[in-house]
């Protein structure tokens, strides 16, 4: 049988038996008439596990396996995810997310906390790309009149450095306006055209 005595085989074990059995077996109060029709070696594993935390106390093993339902409730409603919450209970992630997803409310609840963190990301997402195209615009407004260019002559300018026909009058404006970002090769053309680098132009860090 496999060494269960080795706390890294039995820990991977004790996984695999929780995900079959759908239970928490670090629990004094799982009843083992459930494992009537698993095989001696599952009941073994488990005996040797509860061995284990009864012999480590308080060791990081013991502190893995004592997170209950109120203390995760309590954390999912301060609005923190599952990284943040591993990190107070010297865990893995995975393990917070099986905890979670054995209780059909907690369940609901992260997913509804994990769905608020997508949108506000997205939001932020959306608030940094527009702050980008504000810098580029009023540093291509400040490079164009520098070189006292019509927007077309700067679209010519750009189209003679790429050697293309693309940007047009209609282009530029959209720059100028934050309408829309120059892409990689015209923010380089641009920046060649301004004599600066493109983290310069950008404002990028």
């Amino acid at each position: 049988m496999t060494d269960f005595l080795d706390r890294d085989n039995l820990l991977m074990h004790l996984r695999r038996l929780e995900d079959k059995y759908g239970k928490e077996l670090s629990n004094a109060d799982f009843n083992f008439d459930d494992l009537v029709n698993s095989d001696p070696e599952d009941y073994r594993a488990i005996l040797a596990f509860r061995k284990s935390i009864q012999d480590e106390g308080e060791t990081k093993l013991g502190r893995k396996l004592k997170i209950n339902r109120q203390q995760l409730n309590s954390l999912i409603s301060q609005g923190l995810m599952k990284e943040e919450i591993a990190k107070k209970f010297q865990c893995a992630p995975s393990t917070i997310a099986r905890a979670i997803n054995r209780d059909e409310d907690l369940k609901k609840k992260y997913h509804e906390l994990a769905k608020a963190h997508r949108i506000t990301e997205l939001s932020n997402v959306k608030q940094r790309n527009a702050k980008r195209r504000e810098r580029v615009a009023t540093k291509i407004s400040k490079i164009r009149f520098q070189h006292n260019m019509t927007m077309e002559q700067f679209a010519e300018a750009i189209n003679k450095i790429l050697g293309t026909t693309a940007c047009s009058v209609g282009t530029v404006s959209n720059w100028e306006r934050a309408v829309s970002l120059p892409n990689s090769k015209r923010l380089k053309a641009i920046a060649e055209l301004g004599c600066v680098t493109v983290k310069e132009l950008t404002g990028d860090d």
